[in-house]
């Protein structure tokens, strides 16, 4: 595309989806007793959801299964705030009853440190945590800014040495400890 300059990219991706030969497998596994398999599904996966989800509830049902409804359930969360959804003049609000709104920590889309702190407080324990109720690390620079500062942030929230920060659980940590005796 000519009218995109090289110097506007900063990551290419590529990427795989996981594939198991067969398109569509959408079952009840009899060794796994409670298990519906909805695997391989590809190309179409969006426009057949409803049609997935009606074939899945079918197997629920034919296999004996039954769903208990959750007591402490919540149908509505509290709305999250969000600077890059809000007119300018709710954040200067904001940031006088709160400064941690005045501190920006991701640039690309906008987020404050209250944001992230509220993220943890909200059960954010790793950077996509962070990322899912947030969206910081998720703008041009994919988190090349914001990242340090967020583990910092995690690590002093949760506790946990930064270390033990992770991007997605276990086995994803950023920071590999040094064995090596010195």
């Amino acid at each position: 595309m000519p009218s995109i300059d090289k110097s506007d990219i900063i990551a290419y991706f590529a990427g795989l989806r996981p594939s198991c030969g067969d398109d569509f497998i959408i079952r009840h596994e009899e060794k796994v007793p409670g298990f519906i398999n909805a695997a391989g599904i590809e190309s179409p996966g969006l426009t057949a959801a409803p049609a997935i989800a009606v074939m899945v509830r079918k197997l629920r049902d034919k296999s004996g299964l039954t769903l208990n409804k959750k007591i402490t359930y919540k149908k509505y969360r509290k709305k999250t705030v969000h600077l890059f959804d809000i007119p300018f003049s709710k954040t200067k609000q904001l940031i006088k009853e709160d400064a941690g709104y005045g501190d920006i920590v991701c640039r690309c889309e906008m987020v404050s440190a209250k944001e992230i702190e509220d993220a943890v407080k909200r059960g954010a324990k790793t950077l996509d945590g962070i990322k899912f109720r947030t969206r910081a690390q998720a703008g041009r620079c994919h988190g090349g800014f914001c990242t340090a500062r967020i583990m910092k942030m995690l690590s002093l929230k949760t506790g946990k040495p930064l270390i033990s920060i992770t991007k997605r659980g276990a086995g994803s940590e950023i920071i590999k400890e040094d064995k090596a005796d010195d």
